[in-house]
């Protein structure tokens, strides 16, 4: 039994005395119910058993070394973990102050497992499908959606670079992906037939070019080289009536003759620059060949012409636009870079015509776009890209500062 006594707030006293088991079992009974694996003890200060529900292990000597008991009566209260019989049980401990008791329950985890504990670790099983659809969705997500998405980029980027017919293999994907492809299909085909307008364009203008050229070359042939050779006669017959006269008029006269002999030869260059009879009569090889010699006559630069593979005549068209572009980059050499020395090599294979133009002259940072060269003002070389674009063929540049430059053209046979 325990005694209790206590003062009230009006001075009376109160005394009473109880029975601590009987405490602990009304107090007790309905939260904790013996199921043999179960045990509740409660302990005074001198280790007395003052109640006691369940059995303890049978390995221990005494409920006084029971878990918990030694830390409840110290005043603190806690939680441990012990296993019995390969089962993991659990120990709560706990003080009853004032009165320095220590109250002790342990019960199998099982037990104190309860309904949302099961609930949590039924939730796995709960998300598997869930996680199941969520990952169905994003593999079509990345199906239907981001590889669409990839390839329609890396189509629009060849697209960038002039090549129409990259945008065109479909690309699967969901409704509005397909729509933007056709969209764009249709931008390339508007973009493509106005190149190919203004490559007819640029076709008539050349055309045009070259019979003006040959029109001015032959009024120079006809007009002013006959107009220069008459002259150059007269001053022969001159020289011969005037035998007798003073050595200061001969050399005059000798002077004459040779300035208009300079002169008809520099009008007859003009002549073949402008129309080449030698791509007309011999082909195009030679009248590459007699480029690089005018070149090293005319701005004293050394020249080098070298072919490879068996030579054959090719269309007209083909022939003048090719010489055009090479005469373009050995004028562009001499004239702009300023180069010592200019290699010239053609190379007959038998699905392809290539011709190389390299120069050791100061260079320049070649843009990464044929765009690009009109608004860095390389007009003569955006002209070049367009010849080579009617003929079908592939031109390159690769220049830098101080490196030289060399253009090379790739013509399909």
């Amino acid at each position: 039994m325990a005694l209790v006594m206590a003062r009230s707030p009006e001075g009376l006293i109160a005394v009473g005395a109880f029975s601590p088991a009987s405490l602990a079992r009304r107090s007790l009974g309905e939260e904790f119910s013996s199921s043999g694996q179960d045990f509740v003890v409660i302990v005074d200060s001198n280790n007395q058993v003052l109640y006691e529900a369940g059995r303890p292990p049978a390995s221990e000597p005494g409920v006084a070394q029971h878990p918990g008991v030694v830390e409840a009566l110290r005043g603190e209260s806690g939680t441990a973990y012990r296993s019995i019989n390969g089962n993991e049980h659990v120990v709560a401990y706990s003080p009853v102050a004032p009165l320095g008791w220590a109250l002790v329950i342990e019960e199998p985890w099982e037990a104190v497992d309860n309904p949302l504990l099961s609930r949590t670790q039924a939730a796995p099983l709960i998300l598997i499908p869930a996680l199941f659809f969520a990952l169905i969705a994003l593999g079509f997500g990345i199906r239907q959606i981001v590889q669409p998405l990839r390839l329609l980029a890396q189509q629009a980027a060849e697209l960038g670079w002039g090549r129409f017919e990259a945008i065109e293999p479909p690309v699967g994907g969901i409704a509005e992906i397909r729509h933007l492809q056709a969209q764009l299909i249709l931008m390339a085909q508007k973009v493509k037939a106005a190149q190919q307008n203004l490559r007819g364009y640029l076709n008539a203008i050349t055309a045009g070019q070259e019979d003006e050229r040959r029109r001015l070359a032959r009024e120079l042939h006809d007009g002013t080289v006959q107009a220069l050779v008459a002259l150059d006669q007269r001053v022969q017959l001159t020289q011969l009536a005037a035998k007798g006269a003073s050595p200061e008029a001969a050399e005059r006269l000798a002077e004459l003759r040779r300035l208009t002999a300079s002169l008809i030869e520099e009008v007859r260059r003009v002549i073949r620059a402008l129309r080449p009879n030698y791509l007309e009569d011999l082909g195009l090889l030679p009248a590459i060949e007699m480029l690089t010699r005018d070149l090293q006559t005319t701005a004293d630069v050394q020249t080098t012409f070298s072919t490879d593979g068996q030579p054959r005549r090719l269309p007209p068209g083909q022939e003048i636009a090719i010489y055009r572009i090479v005469q373009e980059a050995l004028n562009n050499a001499a004239r702009y870079a300023s180069a010592k020395s200019v290699n010239v090599s053609a190379v007959f294979n038998p699905t392809e015509f290539l011709i190389r133009v390299q120069d050791d002259g100061r260079g320049f940072t070649a843009p990464e776009r044929v765009s690009d060269l009109v608004a860095s003002g390389h007009y003569g070389l955006m002209g070049m890209q367009e010849r080579a674009e009617l003929i079908g063929a592939r031109l390159t540049i690769q220049s830098a500062p101080g490196a030289g430059t060399t253009i090379e053209l790739r013509l399909p046979l």
